[in-house]
């Protein structure tokens, strides 16, 4: 069986990182303001911050793209499933704890502040516990000590699946896989509606990333993006459908990944936004912490500060300031080590964009 090829290095997916990380942050920075009365000129900012959310769709699809790299690497150096699930099993899990760990400190602290005992920060019983440390809380429909987590839920479920087609692919073949992967998102498209919370509801998203990968791989760009265009307009035919959701920014962002390849260097020696591939190196910090710490800056601003006030606009980049800080110190004390350690010369593998 020939090897399949990798792309190597695809620097402008950072940017694309560093821009949906930014899109969530802004959201929840927002977040708990978007009912209340604002200072009228932060109320254009809050429109635009409203649509941060579309930013974790931006990521399923970034993940399915970094997912099918990673897959082709481990398969050209002869590793499987095994090898997969314990390179992403210490990819997310060492700094999802030790945030987890953050949140409880914040919440610790913030005690003294609300007025509340120093249970109401921690988990109710040791069942909760387990299900948090062992990101399987979002399936029990137990809140979680971390806002984001349910997207890595569903980030852990995509992974089980990608071992799965990993574990396969030597009987059924590259092209088999693909098809596994389609008829799977079809599946998705055709359930009509759906009251349990399934691993299913954003797979079109994470497998059109995949897509994009697969065709360009095969230097198909065209082909690759009538295929995304085509699952956009096949979800459009569809009843609003809970798990067969392709957003129109996940749609945009594999035409983006598509279009962007051949033109990588020159897009990133753009000066105007180096700066959004550099957040995008640590955007998994910042995708962890920021939701805990602008919720704890911002309560406690607000304590002395109303939105309405024109210092809230001085208080929402203040708080947004110390989160990018905080993620970044948080990127080289957890993240960076552990990304070192992962990539250590023993377990090195070609491929450099997961």
């Amino acid at each position: 069986m020939t090897e399949p090829q990798t792309l190597g290095r695809f620097a402008f997916v950072d940017h694309l990182r560093g821009m949906a990380a930014l899109a969530v942050a802004v959201f929840h920075a927002f977040g708990s303001t978007f009912d209340t009365a604002m200072w009228a000129p932060l109320l254009p900012f809050a429109a635009c911050a409203e649509l941060g959310w579309q930013g974790v769709h931006v990521f399923f699809v970034l993940s399915g793209f970094c997912i099918a790299e990673k897959i082709a690497s481990l398969v050209r150096s002869g590793r499987g499933p095994r090898a997969f699930m314990r390179d992403r099993f210490w990819r997310i899990m060492p700094a999802y704890w030790a945030t987890l760990l953050v949140c409880l400190l914040l919440g610790l602290a913030a005690v003294p502040f609300n007025g509340k005992s120093p249970a109401s920060a921690l988990p109710p019983s040791m069942w909760a516990w387990f299900l948090d440390f062992g990101l399987v809380q979002h399936w029990f429909e137990v809140p979680s000590l971390l806002l984001v987590s349910w997207t890595l839920a569903y980030e852990a479920a995509f992974y089980l699946i990608a071992a799965l087609f990993l574990a396969f692919r030597p009987a059924v073949g590259e092209w088999g896989v693909i098809t596994a992967g389609c008829v799977l998102t079809v599946f998705c498209f055709l359930i009509r509606s759906c009251e349990i919370e399934t691993p299913l509801r954003f797979w079109p998203e994470f497998w059109t990333g995949f897509l994009a990968h697969a065709f360009l791989l095969r230097r198909k760009v065209w082909l690759g993006i009538a295929v995304v265009l085509t699952l956009a307009f096949v979800t459009l035919l569809i009843p609003a459908n809970p798990i067969g959701q392709l957003h129109l920014v996940s749609v945009l962002t594999a035409i983006v990944l598509l279009a962007a390849y051949r033109h990588d260097q020159d897009l990133i020696r753009w000066p105007a936004w180096q700066w959004l591939g550099q957040i995008g190196v640590w955007s998994y910090s910042l995708y962890l912490v920021h939701a805990p710490l602008l919720s704890r800056s911002l309560n406690l601003g607000r304590r002395y500060v109303p939105p309405d006030s024109p210092l809230y606009a001085l208080l929402l980049l203040g708080a947004l300031a110390l989160t990018l800080y905080c993620a970044w110190i948080f990127s080289r004390l957890v993240e960076g080590p552990i990304e070192r350690w992962r990539h250590r010369p023993k377990l090195q593998v070609e491929c450099q964009i997961a």
